[in-house]
């Protein structure tokens, strides 16, 4: 009986996580990216669109995962505009899948949800120089 049990939860968890996916269950669906500044009072636009006002140096701001490019721009009037384009690397989350759901596992992040990937790094120090 308790064989019996016990291999019912093993195959539910296999037919789970073909179905969901490791990465989209365990990974969420964005990163926490910090960005430090040489200078106070820096805006921050991501893609175009002003998103904060950096009072001291340091900023923080949750990314939702996408599939396109990831940018951000930094301005300060006196300053030229520094730009930063989110790196990614593979999610260890994907691995999961990839071994437990094989094949269909594995797409199902790729395609659907996109979260087989991440922001990487994490961490960026943006240098404002000032204009002549």
């Amino acid at each position: 009986m308790r064989k019996v049990l016990l291999l019912g939860i093993l195959v539910s968890m296999c037919l789970f996580s073909q179905v969901f996916g490791f990465a989209t269950i365990l990974a969420g669906s964005g990163d926490t990216i910090t960005f430090t500044t040489n200078v106070p009072g820096v805006e921050v636009l991501r893609n175009g669109v002003p998103v904060a006002q950096i009072e001291g140096t340091m900023y923080s701001i949750k990314v939702k995962r996408e599939k396109g490019d990831t940018a951000f721009v930094f301005r300060k009037d006196g300053y030229y505009d520094q730009s930063i384009i989110l790196g990614r690397s593979i999610s260890p989350f994907f691995l999961g899948n990839l071994i437990t759901g094989g094949v269909w596992g594995s797409t199902t992040d790729s395609i659907f949800t996109g979260n087989y990937m991440e922001y990487s790094p994490q961490q960026y120090y943006v240098q404002m120089t000032k204009r002549s």
